[in-house]
């Protein structure tokens, strides 16, 4: 039975040039700040006790996207943070979500941010050659946050009550709203007068 773990780590599947990543008696390792380029890493185990070293394990791939962002979930009132490590290219530009202009930032950097509704980010990378890809980040969120309130008409039959009351309903509608968010009327009617 193992004793400590040796976790290595390569950009080439050969691991022609592989990095010690973790020695010791734990089973697991996380990436430590501020985190890996972007690129594919490999990454292989083997243990160790008093009679030397055991075979490696399977490989596992990991791939860091040039585009991401950390927690793809959220509750409303989370924060994430948005990241990006582009290089040889001639600018970048983040749209910070619906509604927000193109923002030109430089090309390896990262932001806070916390969406009130799911939002999906973009990169827009300008090459040399002036091509363009756009590269996209969505964060989901849960429950409510300051967002506008969705609002649904649906037509009621019309009750005309022309001689009692002089007016006519002419429809009702409701403001959805997530439960827990800030109070709007659950229903009310919307009525036209006629004299």
């Amino acid at each position: 039975m193992a004793e400590t773990y040796v976790l290595e780590e390569d950009d080439n599947a050969g691991f022609s040039s592989p990095t010690t990543v973790y020695n010791g008696t734990g089973t697991s390792w996380s990436v430590p700040d501020p985190g890996e380029s972007p690129g594919t890493y490999y990454y292989r185990v083997r243990g160790s006790n008093q009679w030397g070293y055991g075979v490696y394990s399977n490989l596992e791939a990991v791939t860091v996207l040039p585009f991401r962002v950390a927690d793809t979930s959220l509750t409303a009132g989370q924060c994430t943070t948005v990241s990006w490590g582009f290089t040889g290219i001639k600018e970048l530009h983040i749209v910070f979500g619906y509604g927000y202009d193109k923002e030109g930032v430089p090309g390896q950097s990262s932001r806070q941010v916390c969406p009130s509704v799911t939002t999906t980010y973009k990169a827009i990378v300008t090459k040399h050659d002036e091509s363009q890809e756009t590269h996209k980040a969505t964060v989901n969120v849960r429950g409510s946050g300051c967002g506008d309130p969705l609002i649904n008409i649906s037509p009621r039959p019309p009750i005309m009550s022309v001689l009692a009351s002089r007016s006519a309903s002419v429809g009702m509608w409701n403001v959805l709203r997530p439960s827990g968010s800030l109070p709007y009327p659950a229903q009310n009617d919307l009525h036209s007068a006629r004299s």
